[in-house]
């Protein structure tokens, strides 16, 4: 009886630490996930701006392409909310803030909040 109950005992201690490392582990890899797509979505909307010729007419248009950038690299089985603070494409301005919400092992769910990103195109000019 004695270890039967310490073998039950054992058995859910093991469970609980098993749900807490794939919630944490999770939740990390969410996290750089949403961080790198948000990157280089930022990283690939300043290009289109860089480019005079192909590029984005209208701010609406730039953003939707950002936004549709961001959503298509994130894989994993997550909801993708993306907040637009700023766009601005004459000054090559953008900046935004995306949070993942992702079913946990238990059942709930959780998210997980990107800082806000911010980029900004430079020009130099060469005076002769």
């Amino acid at each position: 009886m004695k270890k039967a109950l310490l073998a039950t005992f054992s058995l859910i201690t093991i469970l609980i630490f098993l749900l807490i490392f794939f919630s944490l582990y999770g939740r990390t890899l969410r996290h750089t996930e949403v961080c790198n797509a948000l990157t280089i979505s930022m990283k690939q909307a300043i290009m289109q701006v860089q480019l005079e010729e192909g590029g984005p007419a209208t701010v609406d248009e730039w953003t939707e392409n950002f936004a549709q950038s961001v959503a298509s690299q994130i894989q994993s089985n997550s909801d993708l909310t993306l907040h637009i603070y700023q766009a601005d494409l004459e000054k090559g301005l953008l900046s935004a803030e995306a949070i993942l919400t992702f079913p946990n092992p238990i059942g709930t769910l959780s998210s997980v909040t990107t800082a806000k990103q911010t980029i900004i195109l430079e020009e130099y000019y060469v005076y002769d």
